[in-house]
C-alpha cells in the first residue's frame, strides 16, 4: 500500500512539474491547406512584425490571443522585446512610416485563434502549447513543435 501511495505522489509531482514546464511553451498553427511544414523563428518574427506579408501571393492574416500570459511569452519569444511599451512603439513607427498597414488580429482566446486560422487559408496563429488544436495544422519552427 505504501508503494502504491508513493507512486501516486511521485506521479502527481512529475505531472505538476511537466505541466508547469509547458506553461511557457507556444505552438504555431496554420490553415490545414497551407503547404508549409516548417519555418525559421526569424520568418515567424517577420510575419508577426509585418515584414513578411504574403504566403504564395495571399495576404497573411495573423492572429494572437489577448490572454496576458500568452501575450507575455509571445512578446519575449517572437518579438524579442522586454515590454508592451516597446511593442507599441515598434508598431507606431512602422504604421507612421507606411511600412505596414495592419497588425496581427488580437482575439479573445486560443479557441478564437484556432477558429480564425481554420477558416482562413492564409491564416497563421500562435497559441499555448496546452491547447489541442482541431481543424488546423501545427507548424514546426526551427524543426521544433514548440517555441
Amino acid at each position: 500500500m505504501k508503494k502504491f501511495i508513493y507512486s501516486i505522489l511521485i506521479s502527481m509531482i512529475m505531472g505538476a512539474t511537466a505541466l508547469h514546464a509547458s506553461d511557457s511553451q507556444l505552438m504555431v498553427i496554420v490553415h490545414p491547406n497551407n503547404e508549409l511544414k516548417v519555418m525559421s523563428k526569424q520568418e515567424l518574427r517577420e510575419i508577426f512584425t509585418g515584414d513578411k506579408m504574403y504566403f504564395e501571393n495571399r495576404k497573411i492574416s495573423s492572429y494572437l490571443s489577448s490572454n496576458p500570459k500568452e501575450s507575455t511569452i509571445v512578446l519575449e519569444k517572437v518579438y524579442q522585446l522586454r515590454n508592451q511599451r516597446l511593442l507599441k512603439k515598434m508598431w507606431l513607427k512602422k504604421l507612421y512610416r507606411g511600412i505596414v498597414f495592419t497588425q496581427p488580429s488580437i482575439v479573445e482566446s486560443a479557441r478564437d485563434v484556432i477558429a480564425n486560422v481554420a477558416k482562413n487559408p492564409s491564416g497563421i496563429g500562435i497559441i499555448a502549447a496546452q491547447t489541442v488544436p482541431k481543424n488546423v495544422k501545427i507548424l514546426k519552427v526551427d524543426n521544433q513543435l514548440y517555441l
